[in-house]
């Protein structure tokens, strides 16, 4: 479970945040970071669950805190509809990145269990980088479907079941081909037993498990989007199960 904190001064975070890469900012003394790099898109969200993701499944991350607005807030880009949920990742100050081969060089377990998340993404993966002679994975917000929370929250009940069902489908058809460029990298990186292995036990996670991890609390939908994360969760966890020939389970729904 992550309990979302509420901000009501994002737009002036926004505009007094120190640049930083990916078209990021980086504040001070924000949720309990002394330094932290703060992300407000569409796909915040989607990293606050990626987060959550990568924690269970063992996987190397910086400490998050998610948060979001009541407010509309003027940003960078245009103004963002009341209702947004960004995230706060702790800023690492010794980050160096890492190609894909570096990190499975110097520690090739982290990637193998990186790479078995990565079969949860939508479209582009996370990225390596190292501190403190540890080797971390982030950028991790792609992890799930992609969510238009803002226009959930402003959305009849009709509507929200109409957008949910149309981005199930899309994440749905992508489950096959995620897997097996998961499946080519490991084949790539000489790690194939291992990331085998990985999937095995990402596929022994039950639903309460899941669904406990990916529950979100302290936002108006934050019901409808805890479930609706868990159901993709379990529907891509039996595309897996399916590929490394373990038995599928019965996902939660999200209806």
């Amino acid at each position: 479970m992550h309990r979302l904190i509420e901000l009501d001064n994002v737009e002036e975070l926004l505009r007094n945040a120190e640049p930083f890469s990916g078209g990021n900012g980086l504040v001070r003394d924000v949720g309990g970071f002394a330094r932290s790099i703060l992300k407000f898109s569409s796909l915040s969200v989607g990293e606050v669950f990626g987060y959550q993701m990568a924690t269970a499944l063992g996987v190397r991350v910086a400490r998050m805190q998610g948060f979001w607005t009541r407010r509309a807030v003027d940003a960078k880009g245009g103004s963002v509809e009341r209702g947004r949920i960004g995230v706060l990742v702790q800023h690492l100050a010794d980050w160096t990145d890492l190609r894909f081969e570096d990190a499975a060089t110097q520690d090739p377990d982290s990637v193998a269990r990186a790479l078995s998340l990565c079969a949860f993404d939508c479209s582009e993966w996370g990225s390596f980088g190292r501190s403190s002679e540890k080797v971390y994975f982030s950028d991790l917000e792609r992890l799930t479907p992609l969510f238009d929370v803002e226009g959930l929250l402003e959305a009849s009940a009709v509507a929200r079941i109409e957008i949910l069902e149309a981005t199930e489908s899309i994440y749905d058809r992508g489950s096959t081909s995620m897997i097996h460029q998961v499946i080519e990298e490991a084949d790539d990186l000489g790690l194939c037993r291992e990331v085998h292995g990985e999937l095995e036990k990402v596929c022994s996670i039950r639903p309460e498990a899941y669904s406990a991890f990916l529950n979100l609390v302290g936002h108006p939908i934050d019901k409808l989007l805890s479930r609706f994360a868990a159901s993709m969760f379990g529907r891509r966890l039996n595309v897996i199960a399916r590929r490394v020939g373990l038995p599928t389970h019965e996902p939660p729904t999200w209806r």
